[in-house]
Parts: C-alpha cells; sequence; structure tokens
C-alpha cells in the first residue's frame, strides 16, 4: 500500500487472518517492522534514517522481564538495553557512553536498583553494590584495575562513616568528613584526611619503600612541624584540630617521619 503523501506499508497475515506483520517504509528511509503473534504484539523493529536502529520485544514469557528496549548503532552493536517488569519498574539497564565506557545497573523483582558496574574504556571498573548482606542501609563500591584485579574496597555505612580497604599497594583511598576506618596493610598507600576521628590500620610508619602517607590540607596544618602527636597506649594519635584526629593503630610516634605526611 503507497499512502498519498509518500510512505507505504505492507501486512502479512496467516491463514486464518491474523496479522503477523506491519512493515511502513518512510520517506526518509527509515522502516518500522511490527511483529505479531496470535494478535498480539510481540516486537517492533525500527531502523532509523541514519542507520541506527531501534528494537522493542514485548509480553516476555520465561525471564524476569516482560519488555525489552534497545538502541543499536549502524552496525548493530547494541548502544542502550533496558528491561522492565510488567509494572513498569526497572530489571536491568545498560547504556555504552561515546568515550567507550559501559555503565550497567541491576534491580530487584520491587524495581529497586541492586548493583551498578561502570567498565572503563581501559578495561577498568567500579561496581556499587546497594544491598549489602548484614549491612542495612550501606553501599560498597569496589574498584578493579585494567586487569580485572580488585585494588579497594570502600563500604560507607549507613551513618555515614566510611570502612575503606587499600587491598593491591600504592593506592590512594579517601574516607568521609566523619569517623572512618582506613585498613592499609598493603602498603605505598596514600590516606587523604577530610575531618572526623579516622583510624588507620596496617600503616606503614618510617622511610622504608612501603612507607604509607596522610595526606592533609594546609587549611588544617601548614606542615610536619605543626602537627600534635602523642602517644596513646600502643596507638600514635594525631590531633589535627579540636574535632579532628588520625589514630594509627599499633604505631610508635618515635617511628613517624616527615614523609609520613603530606601537606597540600
Amino acid at each position: 500500500m503507497v499512502h498519498t503523501d509518500g510512505w507505504k506499508e505492507t501486512k502479512l497475515f496467516d491463514s486464518s487472518g491474523n496479522l503477523t506483520n506491519d512493515t511502513v517504509y518512510n520517506t526518509d528511509g527509515s522502516t518500522s517492522s511490527t511483529v505479531y503473534s496470535s494478535g498480539v504484539k510481540t516486537a517492533n523493529y525500527v531502523t532509523n534514517a541514519d542507520g541506527t536502529h531501534d528494537n522493542s520485544f514485548f509480553n516476555i514469557t520465561g525471564k524476569s522481564y516482560v519488555t525489552e528496549y534497545q538502541h543499536t548503532d549502524a552496525a548493530g552493536t547494541v548502544l542502550s538495553d533496558t528491561r522492565l517488569h510488567a509494572d513498569g519498574t526497572f530489571d536491568f539497564k545498560q547504556v555504552t557512553n561515546s568515550d567507550g565506557s559501559k555503565v550497567t545497573d541491576i534491580y530487584d523483582s520491587a524495581g529497586t536498583k541492586t548493583q551498578e558496574t561502570i567498565k572503563y574504556a581501559d578495561g577498568s571498573s567500579d561496581v556499587f553494590v546497594f544491598s549489602v548482606s548484614g549491612k542495612p542501609g550501606a553501599i560498597e563500591h569496589d574498584s578493579r584495575d585494567t586487569s580485572g584485579t580488585l585494588v579497594k574496597i570502600d563500604l560507607q555505612n549507613a551513618d555515614g562513616t566510611h570502612n575503606v580497604t587499600a587491598v593491591t599497594a600504592g593506592q590512594t583511598v579517601q574516607g568521609s568528613a566523619n569517623n572512618d576506618q582506613f585498613q592499609i596493610s598493603p602498603g605505598s598507600t596514600t590516606v587523604v584526611f577530610d575531618h572526623g576521628n579516622d583510624k588507620v590500620i596496617g600503616f606503614h610508619a618510617g622511610t622504608a619503600a612501603n612507607h604509607d602517607v596522610i595526606e592533609i590540607s594546609k587549611a588544617l596544618v601548614a606542615d610536619y612541624a605543626h602537627l600534635q602527636v602523642t602517644q596513646s597506649g600502643s596507638n600514635a594519635v594525631v590531633q589535627i584540630s579540636a574535632t579532628d584526629t588520625i589514630t594509627l593503630q599499633g604505631i610508635n610516634v618515635h617511628n613517624l617521619d616527615h614523609g609520613n605526611f603530606l601537606f597540600v
């Protein structure tokens, strides 16, 4: 069928007279093909004028979702994929950005996001887990390098405090303005201080090759000479201000060196 304004339409029917396919050819070169099964729409395939594609799938069975929308480039590479539950809430979303990074979101049966993964073009990634077992309200942020190796973990607790772990050596870790805890036993780690009463476990004091560094803003302390460091039991306590401290667990103050602190 050719319409007066130039676009064309082709319809196919089965032996029972049920519509099985309805294809529209637009004057700009784009096409849209809708597929039916027993009178029910199951898919729609759109080829846009620029060669990109938009594919939709409906009434999906046997999956945790019933509807899926995909957008692809001209070569057929999926750039975005969205899956929906029967009530319209999200089940899954994935978007490939122009810089090559890919963001994948996973949701539970109620449509609440449980995980987000950002995979960068160089192979490194950040994974955010919004439903941490045994930690109500906590968010876990795992960072992986270009080879996929886990390098650090940042657990933000429901009260806003952080438990940060440097899994491999040479990491820079930072918490919040709350009372955070850092586990940095791999060594050569830089802990960026941001207020609060923080605790650092596994600190490497002194000048050895694997020594650790506490980074402090000059707005808080001008330099090493102005630091107040005292011994409290087996721990070294660095007094930053009347309300800000860093406790270096298991460290003797005499083992600390100016190289263990960086003022920026």
